[in-house]
């Protein structure tokens, strides 16, 4: 049953189905023209914010049981352990607290039985939607999921733009394809705050920004009050 703060939230998977819609509708509309020439060795990749949403949609339908068991698992996090990731997001003495809670077990099944996913993150995220603009970013520490102590420290960063008003600071919890000390790249964004399994979030589909394949997804504990959709730039590296 959903509390009084995710009540009035729509369903992300409500969102997905209507943001695909729309958007195939808006780039079949203009395929024409775009450039569909090919690009090469260079560091920073134009990508249409509705391409950039279109992609983040499909990802995030792909891969919802993995989503859905982080969503799941990081809302179980006491509020004492949320409190030592936030005092140090990169020090996996306060990190290893969630990687180690056994509540937390159902969230790693989950990112394990994802074939694509290969590393959890765990951290603490910024960012604010206010009408067009926003941006935000996080710091954290992702853990291979097959060998925890291969670990590295990560940070992320974005510059959106899209629609509606949010807030989303706190834990976060997410997956990503690659092994922690590869995660470095220039990034494309797509954000969208509503409920998974009841549970208020912000869900960051994090795609590399040359040809929006899947970096990995970062949800944003409590994030999806105040709905906003944003499509964006950014980056993630390691620290």
């Amino acid at each position: 049953m959903k509390n009084k703060e995710t009540a009035n939230l729509p369903d992300i998977q409500t969102i997905i189905d209507n943001t695909l819609r729309d958007y195939d509708y808006v780039t079949r509309s203009i395929e024409s023209a775009q450039n569909t020439e090919s690009t090469q060795h260079t560091s920073f990749t134009f990508q249409w914010p509705w391409d950039i949403a279109s992609a983040g949609a499909k990802h995030v339908h792909k891969h919802m049981s993995a989503i859905t068991g982080l969503a799941s698992g990081g809302a179980k996090i006491s509020p004492s352990t949320a409190a030592a990731v936030a005092s140090g997001p990169t020090n996996p003495a306060n990190t290893n607290k969630v990687i180690n809670d056994s509540i937390f077990g159902q969230a790693l099944d989950a990112v394990k039985a994802d074939q694509l996913l290969r590393t959890v993150v765990v951290g603490w995220s910024t960012g604010v939607q206010v009408g067009l603009f926003g941006g935000g970013g996080g710091t954290g520490v992702a853990y291979d999921i097959i060998s925890p102590s291969n670990r590295t420290g990560v940070g992320y960063s974005s510059f959106n733009i899209g629609i509606g008003a949010g807030v989303n600071v706190g834990l976060i919890v997410g997956a990503m394809t690659a092994q922690p000390k590869t995660l470095n790249h220039s990034t494309c964004v797509w954000s969208v705050g509503g409920s998974v399994a009841a549970i208020g979030v912000t869900v960051q589909v994090i795609m590399d920004n040359s040809d929006l394949s899947l970096i990995g997804f970062g949800l944003a504990i409590g994030g999806g009050i105040g709905i906003s959709s944003s499509s964006g730039y950014g980056e993630i590296k390691t620290i």
